[in-house]
């Protein structure tokens, strides 16, 4: 199943690369078709689901040029092309890396900034924001819950010195020579072949640079140059160690590792490398043509020849979660206690403070207990004053914990697990519906895609009869 889904990742990221070119260059398919194999080919692209196996990162590759398709419609005033596709990107980019699509909205709009001549105007700031809205509201399902928890509580992927700070992201950046050579940052377990780039697009986009006042001509090449330049050298100097990341806003650290932004990288090579075959007149059975695909497909040979590691996570006899590093949304307590907890925590309910009373009386006992995914019950006896239950679940806003027909507030342990004050004997039935503030927005998240899923259909049933 995972092997499909990376399939359809790999397959889509080309279709929509190409679609991107295709309209830009103005129906000319060659150079959209060869410019989409070097992106999907992209020895990092391919890196991501072969060496990494970053499942969610790989997303990002399909939504990008889906969002870039909306830019360029944005650009030639198509406005309801824009809305659509870039609003799907963005959708998908924030439920697919969060990060990454903050990284990439920071590169539109330094790319924006030198089309102002063509997208300046009331109707398209009104068409900007509408898409805005959709984006954001759509989302809310998602956002709202992440920003609960970092604001009432303390997890693994918020905590600076845990999972990033300033200065860890500027000690993981890279040096230049490992976008030839493909050397991995040391502190990894992995394969090496992974960072660098296809030199035959590094070639061509080189160039496309330097022949361009010479060669580019017509303004949505232009536009293609710019979005190209702008992601390939940003991404460079992001990457490498001469970003000052002690001197940004610490939120821009998020990234973790610089080297994510070999992702744009990708982008920017890749649409460099299609202007440079575009004005190279590039043809189907042109050698030049030949050469590209042969070159693209012998890195993806190499890389499946010397760094497979697919599905090598899956087939573990203990569960990943156990390794800290995949603990990002963990309470910080169970990350900063987890070999503890996993040698010692059962799937019981943990009774904490309970003790034999002198005058004989029986501890507290727990009993038929039913541990299901969304539910959990048990019945709690010999209760002869408030007793402190943990019960295993972690410590997240918006279970619900009945004990008869009243509701018992619960708090995190100090484990990060649930734990609550019982006072008599009781059934405690423990299920998740989730924080109210949540599903508010998972109504207000389904209502508008109901409705942007309306306006694609009436818009497009709309242009037909027009």
């Amino acid at each position: 199943a995972i092997k499909i889904v990376y399939l359809l990742v790999f397959f889509f990221a080309g279709v929509f690369m190409f679609k991107f070119l295709f309209s830009a260059f103005k129906q000319r398919r060659t150079p959209a078709f060869l410019g989409a194999i070097f992106y999907m080919t992209a020895p990092y692209f391919i890196s991501d689901f072969l060496v990494r196996d970053a499942l969610n990162e790989s997303f990002v590759f399909v939504f990008i040029p889906i969002a870039l398709i909306g830019i360029h419609a944005l650009l030639e005033k198509q406005y309801r092309r824009f809305i659509i596709f870039f609003s799907i990107g963005m959708i998908g980019m924030i439920h697919s890396h969060l990060v990454m699509t903050v990284f990439f909205t920071i590169l539109l709009v330094i790319s924006l900034l030198f089309f102002v001549k063509d997208w300046f105007n009331k109707k398209s700031i009104c068409m900007i924001l509408v898409s805005s809205a959709i984006i954001i509201l759509s989302s809310l399902s998602f956002l709202v819950p992440m920003i609960q928890h970092k604001i009432s509580g303390s997890y693994f992927v918020f905590s600076e010195n845990a999972m990033y700070s300033p200065a860890l992201v500027e000690s993981r950046s890279v040096d230049y020579s490992s976008f030839l050579s493909g050397k991995y940052p040391d502190e990894f377990d992995h394969p090496k072949v992974i960072l660098f780039s296809n030199i035959l697009s590094i070639v061509l986009s080189a160039y496309c640079i330097f022949s361009f006042r010479r060669k580019t001509t017509p303004k949505p090449t232009k536009h293609l140059f710019v979005i190209g330049v702008i992601f390939t050298f940003v991404s460079l100097f992001v990457a490498s160690g001469l970003m000052p990341w002690t001197s940004l806003p610490s939120f821009l650290s998020a990234i973790q590792f610089p080297w994510r932004m070999i992702t744009f990288l990708c982008v920017g090579l890749s649409i460099l490398t299609a202007v440079a075959l575009y004005n190279l007149n590039a043809r189907p059975k042109d050698v030049l043509s030949l050469v590209c695909i042969a070159t693209c497909l012998g890195y993806v040979g190499l890389i499946h020849a010397t760094s497979i590691k697919l599905t090598d996570d899956y087939q573990l006899s203990e569960l990943s979660a156990r390794n800290k590093v995949v603990c990002d949304y963990y309470p910080t307590t169970l990350v900063d206690h987890v070999e503890e907890f996993y040698k010692e925590r059962t799937h019981d309910v943990v009774i904490k403070n309970s003790q034999k009373e002198d005058n004989g009386e029986k501890k507290v006992e727990i009993s038929n207990l039913i541990i299901e995914p969304t539910k959990l019950s048990f019945e709690v006896s010999n209760v002869s004053e408030p007793t402190t239950l943990e019960i295993p679940r972690l410590y997240y806003l918006g279970y619900n914990i009945n004990a008869g027909a009243s509701s018992i507030p619960y708090h995190e342990s100090d484990r990060g697990f649930i734990e609550f004050e019982v006072d008599h004997d009781t059934k405690i039935i423990v299920t998740y519906p989730g924080s109210r503030l949540g599903n508010i927005a998972n109504v207000v998240s389904g209502l508008t895609i109901v409705g942007f899923v309306g306006y694609i259909v009436i818009s497009k049933v709309a242009s037909k009869k027009s």
